[in-house]
């Protein structure tokens, strides 16, 4: 999971940091730890990257590594850079 993948995905499911540190069982620095790109141990961004799989988002890699999140009306994927792309089932 890249820094810019974390803040994405965050802000898509409108989570403060304080929730989405609840949600993985770490502390809110670390969250602003992994979203300013500081190194972490893979243990702790695993965590950080199931809470996120929990509520609904895939990470995407690639030449365009960026977020997808399923909702009712399809999946929408967002850039690492930020371009939205709403995409039908």
């Amino acid at each position: 999971m890249l820094a810019a993948q974390c803040s994405v995905a965050r802000a898509i499911l409108d989570l403060t940091v304080e929730e989405l540190a609840k949600k993985a069982g770490v502390t809110a620095d670390i969250i602003l730890r992994i979203e300013a790109g500081a190194p972490l141990d893979e243990d702790t961004l695993a965590k950080v990257q199931a809470a996120f799989e929990t509520e609904g988002v895939e990470f995407t890699f690639g030449d365009r590594p960026g977020v997808k999140i399923r909702t009712l009306d399809g999946i929408i994927e967002v850039s690492a850079g930020g371009s939205v792309v709403p995409l039908k089932h």
